[in-house]
């Protein structure tokens, strides 16, 4: 996955990175199996994988094809008010903050990510404020992804209807916990 380059713009670091969004801030019904996301801190949350850009210009989100959500979302480095570490429940990476929004997403290279919007922050001159004024409206945000959309729909009506839905409950219960002390179990063990 490439991310389109603006004339003289450059990519300092790129990291594979989940974008957390409200579906219902892009028009999209309750992710299929929502109602589970509360158990690792996204309640009404959901994330979108792709592939996180930091270049001499901008933050961009570039997501994957089999989101329901595309495209990329641009956030101009001068306009960055703030950038740092978050955690949630489970979910834990970068939160940046702009004049007019707080974008959240799950990373795992956090410090890399950081030190590098520090850089371009520390470098963004005239030359790099030329690039952005010239292509300003050319600057995209997700966009829908229609047929994800629709098989997400009928992954609800589906699951609603035939009241294989698990609770959040049934789900807790099919993960398998264990501690960093504890050896994994294998049939061969004597017991």
């Amino acid at each position: 996955m490439t991310l389109d380059l603006l004339p003289g713009e450059s990519v300092l670091l790129t990291s594979k990175a989940n974008a957390i969004v409200v579906p219902s801030d892009y028009g999209l019904t309750q992710f299929a199996a929502g109602h589970l996301l509360g158990l690792v801190g996204m309640a009404n949350r959901e994330a979108i994988g792709g592939q996180l850009h930091i270049t001499t210009a901008r933050v961009a989100f570039q997501a994957h094809a089999f989101n329901r959500l595309r495209g990329v979302l641009s956030i101009p480095i001068p306009a960055i008010t703030s950038a740092g570490k978050y955690r949630s429940g489970l979910a834990f990476g970068v939160q940046i903050e702009t004049a007019a929004a707080r974008l959240q997403f799950v990373n795992w290279s956090g410090d890399k990510v950081l030190a590098a919007i520090g850089s371009a922050q520390r470098s963004y001159g005239s030359s790099e404020r030329s690039v952005l004024n010239s292509v300003a409206g050319a600057l995209q945000d997700l966009a829908i992804r229609p047929g994800a959309e629709s098989a997400n729909i009928l992954a609800t009506l589906g699951l609603g209807a035939t009241g294989a839905m698990p609770t959040w409950i049934e789900a807790l219960s099919s993960i398998e916990w264990r501690t960093a002390a504890e050896a994994p179990i294998r049939p061969s063990d004597p017991a």
